[in-house]
Parts: C-alpha cells; structure tokens; sequence
C-alpha cells in the first residue's frame, strides 16, 4: 500500500511539471472579471461554492494527519519493531536502534511531506468541478430570470435587459464549455491514476487489516484511519464529477428557453435563442468521470 500511495504521488506531481502553465491557467479560470457575479443570486451561489471548498478542505486535511499520525507511530508500539520498508532492507534493525530510529524519522518525513505536498491536488481535483457546477447554477437562474430588473419591491420587465442577459448567458456557457476542455487536458491522467491507486489502496487496507500479522488493536490503529481517508478521495471525486455531470446535460436550460414565453414572443431574439439551443444539445461524452464536449 504505501508503494501504490507513492507511485500515485510521483504520477501526480509529472503534469505540473511539464504543463504547468494551463494548470495555473486552470486553477485561476473562475477568477477572472467574466465569472464575477452580477447579481445576488450569483453572490450565494458563488459564496456557497467557497464555503463548501474550505469545508472539504479542513475536514480533508483533518483525516489526512490523523492517517500519517497513525501510520507513523505504529512502528513504535508493536513488540517487535518493524518499518514497512524493513523487507528491503539489507541488515536487521532490531538489533540496530540507532539505525532503526534514524530510518524511521527518515520515513515518517517522507510519507508526512507526500501527503502534504498532495492534498492540495486532491482538493483541487473536487472543488474546482464544485465552482463549475456552481456556474451552471448562475446560469440557470440567469435564463429562469430574462429581462426581469429588480427595483426594492417591485420588478419590472425591459427588451434591453433581456437581450443583454441572453447574450451574458451564450457566452458564460462557451465559458464553462472551455473550463472543462482545460480541466480535461490538465487533470484527466492525474484523476485516473488516483482513483486507480485510491482503489488498490482500499483492498491492501483489506487484506492487512484481515492477515492477522499484527494484534486486533494495532490493525485498527493502522488500517481504519487509512481506508477512512481513501474512502473521501473517492467519496469526493466521484460525488462532484456527479454532480457536475447531472448539471452539464443542459437539458434543463434548454427547457427554461422553451417555455419562458417572454422570449418566444420575440421575434428579435429567434436567432439567439436558436443558437443558445443548439449550443446546450450537443452531444457529450465522459472520459475519467467528466463530461467533455464532442465538436
């Protein structure tokens, strides 16, 4: 297991390496001024999307030290004291306690800065589908609401307004189309190897925790803290791809042009309307649990 959580790390940290710069274009997609909420809907949509990310964050960031504390001072307590390394090494260590300590400090700061260094990446793989998802949502609203301009109490209804806000909308949903082309390029690799080695990490957390070679306690002190946090990193990325892909069939925006009848009383907004249409039927197909745009 900590060779499978190892490689996946080393696999994770090749794409910023080599593609750095579309990562960070990536990561800064929804920052710029065209996503800037325009009205108070899109404020708590967007401040819910910031809210739930740091949520994650910390409870993410909480299991992952309680798993390496776990891990790291197993070792310690067991009668006979052995690294998960120890089959490779080439001398014994129990007879050796300078050597044992010394490689066991070394190891522990090996797998506490993995983790470190990789957390953020995991995060980041959940929340920024979250923030995409969350765009979908301000467009939604955004079409439910054409023309409509609010005055305190009162609403009222401009062709101005209408056609300004069908305009915002093609173009916010170009947007979001290109944002998941990027995520699709940076991320698609790095996703699939995690999940893959999320998912051998869960059934060698099985079989150690079923193998007997350690007492009932230190099993539990080793193997539930583990199959806790690779359950979240599957739990998070399969539940915002999810989400994200029940959000990007675009049938519901297609359905709010249809029946708003405001704009289908507008002979001026046919051509726009028909091209907004045509945009959200497009065909998709999901590669690594994200839709991606068939041209």
């Amino acid at each position: 297991m900590l060779l499978v959580n190892t490689g996946s790390c080393y696999v994770k940290f090749i794409p910023f390496l080599v593609n750095s710069s579309q990562i960070k274009k990536c990561i800064y997609f929804f920052g710029s001024k065209k996503f800037a909420p325009n009205n108070e809907q899109a404020e708590r949509i967007v401040e819910d999307c910031v809210y739930v990310c740091r949520r994650n964050s910390k409870i993410y960031f909480s299991i992952f030290t309680l798993t390496v504390l776990s891990w790291n001072v197993t070792p310690i307590f067991e009668k006979e004291q052995k690294l998960a390394i120890d089959i490779w090494l080439p001398c014994d260590l129990t007879t050796r306690p300078v050597l044992f300590y010394t490689l066991y400090i070394f190891c522990a700061a090996v797998i506490f800065y993995l983790g470190l260094t990789t957390t953020p990446i995991e995060l980041i793989l959940a929340g920024l589908p979250y923030h995409a998802t969350g765009q979908l949502k301000i467009l939604e609203h955004n079409l439910c609401n054409l023309g409509i301009v609010k005055n305190g109490s009162d609403f009222r209804i401009t062709f101005e307004n209408a056609e300004k806000v069908l305009r915002e909308c093609i173009s916010l949903h170009n947007n979001i189309l290109n944002f998941v082309g990027e995520f699709e390029d940076c991320f698609s690799w790095i996703l699939f190897f995690q999940i893959a080695a999320t998912t051998f990490g869960l059934c060698f957390c099985c079989i150690g925790f079923t193998s007997g070679s350690a007492t009932f306690a230190t099993e539990c002190l080793i193997f539930i803290p583990c199959y806790i946090y690779l359950t979240c990193q599957l739990l998070f990325y399969c539940h915002y791809a999810t989400v994200l892909t029940q959000e990007f069939k675009g049938l519901f925006v297609a359905k709010n042009i249809v029946h708003n009848t405001f704009v289908s009383l507008l002979p001026a907004f046919t051509q726009m309307r028909h091209s907004l249409r045509s945009c959200l039927k497009q065909a998709f197909m999901r590669e690594a649990g994200y839709p991606e745009l068939v041209a």
